[in-house]
């Protein structure tokens, strides 16, 4: 059974739950993610997977355009002495005028970047194009750093888990050897900059207590709510039951892990319907490695940020990564 099975199976689920939920909960419930968007990418990015190489240089020239931002912010920020945090790149350079901070958007775009850069770095080191291998270097470095200092802490998680396992299926030559440049580009300039990495500042913060994104709350009360009673812990809760459940009843509230998410609203059923998705596709050996790594990366970053209504961001590069279709 494939994973767009899979998937139309939980949103049955889903809907089953929708019907004993409440009207307060069903109005915060957004239908476009998660019935329509979700389902298109998933369905479209698997039947178009063998497009998955030129989806790869698009992303890379994406990620780019993200790095000379970061490059200009922190330059700027740098040049008027004010290291503090992390502005919002769209913003200072005039393209964005929203008002919000999109520090995760820049730290998976970054994550994104990098884990492509390694993997071309790869191919042109096989290839021994030692001026290509170098030229891929630069990317790779600058998101690497950038994702220190951006304070994006699921993104930085999820790029590093994604790089490991890309590196472990390219060899240990290749792995070896990536390690000992990446400790040679940034043992230096953390070192000499502890006071501006923010990223790591925030995982110190996240165990000290003054965590201001609350996400160790947010975890454990997404845990209480699942263990509930017995029927909370096959069932769940129902949908939008979380925020209800620790009296903050907006949209903003949420486990910000999608496996909390469903687990809390949707039971350990649930729970089960959704792992099943990636399960159909992981158990697929002969996945596309650079897609696998990403979908690892975005896996990752969404069991620290975002919840069901962001699925699509995973699924794009679960689905690009199978190879059920004939590649043209």
């Amino acid at each position: 059974m494939d994973i767009f099975v899979w998937y139309l199976i939980f949103l049955v689920w889903y809907c089953i739950h929708l019907f004993f939920s409440g009207q307060l909960q069903i109005a915060q419930v957004d239908f476009r993610p998660i019935f329509f968007l979700n389902t298109a990418t998933l369905f479209f990015c698997t039947y178009y997977s063998f497009l998955r190489e030129y989806v790869a240089k698009i992303l890379f020239l994406a990620g780019i355009i993200y790095m000379f931002f970061s490059i200009s912010t922190f330059y700027s920020l740098i040049s008027s002495n004010s290291v503090q945090g992390f502005v919002n790149i769209f913003a200072l350079s005039g393209l964005d005028d929203s008002g919000q901070d999109f520090y995760q958007n820049y730290g998976i775009w970054l994550s994104i970047l990098m884990i492509i850069s390694a993997y071309f770095m790869n191919i042109f080191l096989n290839k021994k194009s030692n001026t290509k291998f170098l030229l891929f270097c630069i990317p790779f470095c600058f998101s690497l750093i950038f994702l220190l200092l951006l304070g994006a802490r699921a993104a930085f998680i999820g790029g590093i888990v994604g790089l490991i396992y890309l590196l472990r299926n390219i060899g240990f030559k290749n792995l070896l050897i990536s390690f000992i440049f990446i400790s040679i580009t940034l043992i230096p300039f953390a070192l000499f900059n502890q006071d501006i990495l923010l990223t790591i500042s925030r995982f110190v913060a996240l165990f000290s207590g003054t965590d201001d994104s609350a996400r160790l709350f947010m975890f454990s009360q997404a845990i209480d709510l699942w263990t509930q009673d017995i029927f909370t812990i096959l069932f769940g809760g129902g949908i939008k039951s979380y925020p209800i459940f620790i009296g903050e009843n907006n949209l903003g509230w949420y486990p910000h892990n999608i496996f909390l998410e469903i687990l809390c609203e949707l039971g350990i059923i649930g729970l089960f319907i959704f792992i099943r998705i990636f399960y159909s596709a992981f158990q697929n050996k002969d996945n596309d490695i650079l897609m696998t790594s990403l979908t690892l990366c975005m896996i990752l970053s969404y069991s620290f940020t975002g919840g069901m209504h962001d699925l699509y961001n995973i699924f794009f590069f679960l689905a690009l990564s199978t190879k059920t279709n004939v590649d043209y």
